[in-house]
């Protein structure tokens, strides 16, 4: 037996311990995939609707300020921070805005690539509508909305000041 080869060895035995912490490590590492999935199915499906509305504030921004902050002696990066980003400002905080209500509002997308162990809120609503009518449910609807329309009265009161600024100038 000792001039065997060691393949030809019988397997060795595994203790307890070490059995059940494979597993485990395999398991994290399945649910970090998953969130990971999760994270750039959504963050993929928001990428163009932050694109238009940034596109957009960037085509309303006005370059004579830019070019007014350089020639006074700012660096690139200050005109970037102090005027280029307070003007498209509103872009960006409504791009995100729509890219979380198209991304909250994707079900499916959490359904598919998150498995059925993980349970994101849109998820969990889904289930209460199709099995209970609970009134967690309909709190949370209703927190949804009032949430939603406090960020559209914020984003209205920072265009009016906006629109203010820029008729003083």
């Amino acid at each position: 037996v000792g001039d065997l080869p060691d393949r030809d060895r019988a397997p060795k035995t595994r203790s307890l311990g070490e059995d059940r912490a494979q597993p485990a490590a395999h398991e994290r590492l399945v649910v970090t995939a998953r969130e990971l999935g999760l994270a750039l199915a959504h963050t993929l499906l928001g990428i163009p609707v932050v694109m238009i509305a940034v596109s957009a504030a960037m085509r309303d921004a006005r370059r004579e300020l830019e070019q007014a902050a350089m020639s006074l002696g700012a660096t690139p990066r200050q005109t970037f921070f102090k005027v280029t980003v307070p003007l498209v400002r509103p872009g960006i905080l409504t791009g995100a805005l729509f890219a979380f209500i198209t991304s909250f509002d994707e079900v499916i997308i959490a359904v598919f690539v998150s498995g059925v162990r993980s349970k994101t809120l849109p998820m969990k609503m889904w289930d209460g509508v199709r099995t209970e009518i609970s009134p967690v449910l309909t709190a949370v609807s209703t927190i949804l909305i009032a949430l939603s329309i406090g960020a559209l009265i914020v984003i209205e009161i920072l265009r009016r000041q906006r629109r203010r600024a820029l008729a003083a100038t």
